[in-house]
């Protein structure tokens, strides 16, 4: 999606490490990072963060008040990227197609919603390999981790 705002790389780290010259380091982008990858597949964590530290000196680290400001001059734009983003995401996974087995994988194990799209990716990416799954077996697995685990192994046949 491409955006009309300043952006940098972010370097996310649970560890306090030197500033490299082209990227900003977050320990919190890290935290959410790893909070939200739990939940949704990685292409779909986006990060807006107004940078309030940096290794400039203390005059210059950005106060509460600023950013208050700065999210209220913003706020159409922060809601028109979080809108892009989501427009972005619901059209791509309208492209994968539903399958029978991706019905009748749902109805077996419990999947969350990013597990649910895991599912999806990997029948099709598997389907396009002409690749006939094992329905029955994966149907007696006992988790939906499994389930997914089984066909990435199917998958890497073909890598």
């Amino acid at each position: 999606v491409k955006l009309n705002i300043n952006n940098k790389n972010l370097l996310t780290t649970d560890y306090i490490i030197d500033y490299p010259i082209d990227s900003l380091v977050d320990m919190e982008g890290y935290g959410f990072f790893a909070a939200a990858s739990k939940y949704v597949l990685n292409e779909q964590i986006i990060l807006l963060k107004i940078i309030s530290d940096n290794n400039i000196a203390e005059q210059h680290l950005v106060r509460a008040e600023q950013v208050q400001q700065l999210m209220a001059r913003q706020e159409n734009q922060i809601f028109n990227i979080i809108d892009l983003y989501q427009d972005y995401f619901a059209s791509y996974f309208n492209e994968l197609a539903d399958s029978i087995e991706y019905e009748a994988l749902l109805n077996s194990s419990k999947f969350t919603f990013s597990e649910k799209i895991i599912l999806k990716k990997l029948l099709n990416k598997l389907e396009h390999q002409n690749y006939k799954i094992d329905l029955l077996a994966l149907k007696k697995l006992n988790s939906a981790k499994q389930i997914l685990k089984n066909l990435e192994l199917c998958l890497k046949k073909f890598i």
